[in-house]
């Protein structure tokens, strides 16, 4: 109005021309024609009235269009727009059709969405990211905890933590308490938030904390192993918000908020001796939350939630995730790995080889660049060994079939007192079973190099005198081998036959 004021004072007190008014002030000669136009058509002279106000001098100026019929004029329900625009496909073009559908004189589109945008910039709520129904949760910790008293009351055993997700479309929270943040607690929250909304989400939006994303990235992070395969069971992905923007995950920064102050802030004064008396009380003002009714929505977010998100929630799997922790480490020598001390066999060819361990509740599976190698039934008795057989090499299979059971269905193959005397053998007390083994495996071998027939004699007579040494039955089987006579020997004196090569007795005299 100051430089529409000055243009009429240049032309009606001075006499400038329109070209040099537009000089002056800096404008197009038109504008200077239009605005003098307006006011010749208005009525209004030079000096104004000192009681003609900004506001008063717009009005004459600019005077609104002739009125238009109702149906023209008909203002598009913002709120339901904006909630359509939550379902999935649904565009602000198709919205649009179907306004002009039902008023043909209505907005064109470009005003329509110049109207919306605007109407979405005073309701902040809705305007920072539009999400479709069923895409995302948003999940956090909450920065307060709450103690957990001893059943005396008396001493603080741990502080809980927190858990918050919040739905993209529909807004509706929900939050759980865990002893702390670490992977298992993560993981069986986020089982219990699919479970309480019915159903899964595309993308989880995590912060960058520690637990879920081992390297924050703006464009590729690296989550953690147990995490990643937690969305592979659920069928969705991660995408955490990138480090240091809030705003990414303002839905869940706002439910925090609603969380201490509506959930937390009621029980301030009570103390809790357990998760599950806490989980409890909290679960009763998470309802009274999603069911509060809501100015912005126009509807509680348990109401908008059933509406809008529900549906488009993709179904839960018919087992939840079982937790499953990841180690790394290398094979040692002895083919073996160690879980909480216990050791669990790989195939000997991945000897000093780094290996990947998944471990849960009932299994340990070993895993060698992505292929499982191996798996075992969890067994944390400390400082024993599981193995399997086909993992050893031939060498060490052979040797471990030796056992005490082995040794004695051999001895029955050659004879009574052959299995008699390693009865005997292993039954004796003073000396170890790996010494006694190792001695009944050395017996019974003896009859690879003689005979059965002679192994069962040394026995016999090693059994009359009680001596069950390794060095004795050798002794007895040399003996016994000794009185039997050559094959072929005979009493006649054998004769040197005439050979030209063979020199006769006077060749040496």
């Amino acid at each position: 109005m100051r430089q529409i004021k000055e243009i009429m004072r240049l032309r009606y007190e001075l006499n400038c021309s329109q070209q040099k008014i537009a000089n002056a002030s800096g404008i197009a000669r038109s504008t200077v024609k239009d605005y003098l136009m307006r006011a010749k058509v208005a009525g209004l002279g030079w000096p104004l009235p000192e009681e003609m106000s900004n506001e008063k001098l717009n009005e004459l100026l600019f005077p609104p269009k002739a009125n238009k019929s109702s149906e023209e004029q008909t203002m598009p329900d913002w709120a339901v727009i904006h909630k359509e625009l939550k379902r999935k496909s649904v565009t602000l073009q198709l919205l649009w059709e179907e306004y002009k559908s039902t008023h043909p004189q209505g907005y064109q589109y470009s005003w329509f969405a110049h109207l919306y945008r605007q109407w979405a910039k005073r309701h902040n709520v809705w305007m920072p990211q539009t999400h479709k129904a069923g895409e995302k949760v948003f999940v956090d910790y909450s920065g307060l905890t709450v103690p957990i008293w001893s059943t005396n009351l008396r001493d603080i055993v741990f502080k809980a933590e927190i858990f918050v997700s919040v739905l993209g479309a529909s807004d509706l929270i929900y939050c759980v308490a865990t002893k702390t943040q670490q992977i298992p607690d993560w993981i069986e929250s986020h089982n219990r938030l699919f479970q309480y909304y019915g159903g899964v989400v595309e993308l989880i939006i995590p912060d960058n904390l520690r637990t879920g994303v081992t390297r924050a990235h703006r464009y590729e992070p690296q989550c953690q192993l147990t995490y990643e395969e937690f969305a592979q069971h659920y069928h969705c992905a991660i995408m955490p918000a990138r480090a240091y923007h809030p705003k990414d995950k303002s839905r869940v920064e706002k439910g925090v908020q609603l969380v201490q102050q509506r959930v937390l802030a009621p029980l301030r004064d009570e103390q809790f001796c357990s998760l599950e008396q806490l989980n409890k009380a909290m679960a009763e003002q998470l309802e009274l939350l999603n069911e509060r009714y809501s100015k912005t929505f126009g509807c509680s977010r348990r109401t908008l939630f059933e509406e809008v998100e529900q549906s488009a929630l993709k179904p839960l799997p018919k087992t939840p995730y079982e937790i499953a922790l990841w180690e790394g480490e290398r094979v040692n020598g002895g083919y073996h790995v160690s879980v909480h001390r216990h050791y669990y066999s790989v195939p000997h060819c991945y000897v000093n080889k780094k290996v990947d361990i998944r471990i849960t509740e009932a299994t340990i599976e070993i895993f060698y660049r992505d292929e499982r190698i191996a798996s075992h039934r969890r067994d944390d008795t400390p400082m024993t060994y599981t193995t399997v057989d086909a993992h050893r090499p031939e060498a060490h299979r052979q040797y471990a079939q030796w056992t005490v059971a082995r040794l004695q269905a051999w001895s029955a193959g050659i004879g009574c007192a052959t299995e008699q005397f390693i009865h005997e053998l292993l039954s004796e007390p003073k000396r170890h079973l790996y010494q006694k083994e190792r001695s009944a495996l050395g017996i019974l071998r003896l009859s690879n190099s003689y005979s059965d027939v002679l192994l069962e004699k040394a026995c016999q007579q090693a059994l009359s005198i009680k001596s069950f040494r390794y060095d004795s039955v050798l002794s007895l089987i040399n003996r016994e081998k000794n009185k039997t006579p050559p094959v072929g020997a005979s009493d006649q004196c054998y004769e040197t036959p005439d050979h030209n090569n063979v020199r006769g007795p006077q060749y040496y005299h």
